[in-house]
């Protein structure tokens, strides 16, 4: 996506405030960059933050997996002793 970016110019496009008329480069803010990205490339922006927390997902997965074998158990064992502490 850098290089379409780069591409399109979008790293010298000059944005105007509207409100207090300041003038600055597209690139040199990330909020007003990503509302251009979304305007331009909706799919590609909604990809990438589907791929972000899909990522989180896994990450989590895995480190619940990690902590699972710190422990020596298996999923199963840690349900069951779950259910039983409940009934206790």
């Amino acid at each position: 996506m850098h290089g379409v970016l780069e591409e399109r110019g979008a790293w010298t496009i000059v944005v105007r405030e509207r409100t207090s008329g300041r003038v600055y480069l597209l690139g040199s803010h990330p909020r007003t960059l990503m509302r251009w990205m979304l305007h331009q490339y909706p799919v590609p922006v909604a990809e990438l933050i589907f791929l972000g927390v899909a990522f989180l997902l896994v990450v989590g997965f895995f480190a619940y997996h990690m902590w699972l074998i710190s422990r020596a158990t298996t999923t199963y064992e840690t349900f069951k002793w779950r259910e039983s502490k409940k009934k206790t």
